[in-house]
């Protein structure tokens, strides 16, 4: 699985848990479950972008530009 790949991933479970909690009632019993897949997630972004497992040139691999008027500008939603 590429970087990229994984950061999308972790990005939708991310998501799906945010959108799950904003959902519950406080003391719901599905609360720890969402909160506890939350840590899993923040976790996996943690190692990702560790700077034992990413390098410079990967993280600049992940950033898409495109030319405009013979300028190289970031597309800003790649930015992880």
């Amino acid at each position: 699985m590429t970087i990229d790949h994984r950061l999308g991933s972790l990005e939708i479970a991310r998501r799906r848990a945010l959108w799950a909690l904003a959902d519950l009632q406080p003391g719901y019993a599905r609360t720890e479950k969402m909160l506890a897949e939350l840590d899993e997630v923040d976790q996996g972004l943690q190692d990702l972008v560790s700077g034992d497992q990413l390098s410079a040139q990967e993280f600049v691999d992940l950033i898409t530009t495109k030319l405009h008027n013979g300028i190289q500008l970031v597309i800003e939603d790649s930015i992880p």
